[in-house]
């Protein structure tokens, strides 16, 4: 396998392009992002709060929550 040697100006023109393209893509699928981090915090919660009321279900919230999320 080949290497290449970079001089520090490529090195830095490679990640600044890397960080570039991430910013991009999460700017453009920053929506489903925070859907899936609201639903995994509620689904949480709600097994925390079925915990303290001493359900037996308290995983419900995940089941329902999760393939929610996922459609």
């Amino acid at each position: 396998m080949e290497q290449e040697n970079f001089s520090y100006e490529d090195s830095l023109r490679v990640i600044t392009q890397t960080i570039a393209q991430v910013k991009e893509r999460v700017l453009n699928d920053g929506f489903e992002y925070m859907l899936w981090g609201l639903l995994v915090s509620a689904a949480a919660l709600i097994q925390y709060a079925l915990l303290k009321l001493h359900m037996p279900y308290h995983w419900l919230g995940w089941m329902v929550l999760m393939p929610l999320g996922a459609l």
